[in-house]
Formats: C-alpha cells, structure tokens, sequence
C-alpha cells in the first residue's frame, strides 16, 4: 500500500546536523538513505506504518545515550514500530513525541483548519472544489490519526518508564 502522506524535505533536513556531530550519525543516516548522494529526504506517515521505519530509526538512535546499545540492533529493528523498545521507554517516548511534533508542524502548514474544510464541503462547492477539499481534509484526517496513534502508544509506556 502506498504512503498516505509524505513530510517535505526540510522537515528532516533540520535534524541532521544533529546526526553529523556524533560519530556514527553520518553511517546511520546513508544507511537509512537520509543522507549522501541520492538520498530520499521524505517519509512517510499513515497506511499500515504508521510512521516511516526510516525516520523512527533516525529518531531512535538520535535520541540513544548508549551507542553500544544502539549498534546490537540492526536497522530492521530499530525501525520497526511493532517492537518492543528496543533502545527503552526513554528513548522510545521521545521518538514518538518527536513524531508527534512533526505532525502538528505538518497540520500547521495547511492553510485551512478541518472545520474550514467541512464547513465548504457543507456549503455546496462546485465538484473540483468538492474533490480538492476532501483530499485535503482526508491529509489531515490521516495525520490526526497517526497522531492519536502515536498518543497511545507513549500512554502505554508511561507505566514502562515508571518501573524501568
């Protein structure tokens, strides 16, 4: 199944002098095609992800305290959401509340609110208009759910983080 959405560009670029300065940020990141020639700066959100594995494992060993812990994972892991932690609670809460905040920066930069979106579609507007709207409006949808998605998984960890 194909992404439901795609964060731009400079979404991620903003992250990656984060990874230059530690010393295996650079590897990392090629191996993840997020950085070198030919790297794909975009990810994805939605659809049967959730979160792009790519941008999870950037966020996972970004936020690690332990590279020793970071490198007896491979990429596979470290970019499944499906699995338990794999770098702990700690790290794992602030992956996703990074996630988080990508997706409200990426709901900020739609230039209506779901309500202005259902309010024109109650109005009646012309088919173009129509289809245009509620592709727009399902983008949001998509990125709330992903949202709510992401809020339960880091309510799950919380009881996690507590006794870890």
């Amino acid at each position: 199944m194909e992404p439901f959405l795609m964060l731009q560009a400079w979404q991620l670029e903003s992250l990656l002098p984060i990874f230059q300065r530690q010393p295996s940020g650079n590897k990392i990141l090629s191996q993840l095609n997020l950085h070198g020639e030919g790297a794909v700066l975009k990810v994805s959100l939605g659809g049967p992800d959730v979160v792009d594995g790519r941008l999870l494992a950037a966020l996972r060993v970004l936020l690690a305290d332990d590279p020793e812990a970071v490198h007896k994972h491979d990429l596979n892991t470290l970019m499944s959401l499906d699995v338990q932690v794999p770098l702990g609670p700690t790290v794992e809460a602030s992956a996703l509340r990074t996630v988080l905040a990508l997706c409200a920066i990426a709901l900020q930069h739609f230039h209506t609110k779901i309500m202005d979106d259902q309010a024109i579609l109650g109005g009646g507007p012309p088919l173009i208009t129509q289809l245009a709207v509620q592709f727009r409006l399902q983008k949001k949808f998509t990125i709330v759910d992903v949202m709510q998605n992401i809020s339960r998984r880091i309510k799950m960890l919380s009881p996690q983080k507590s006794t870890g």
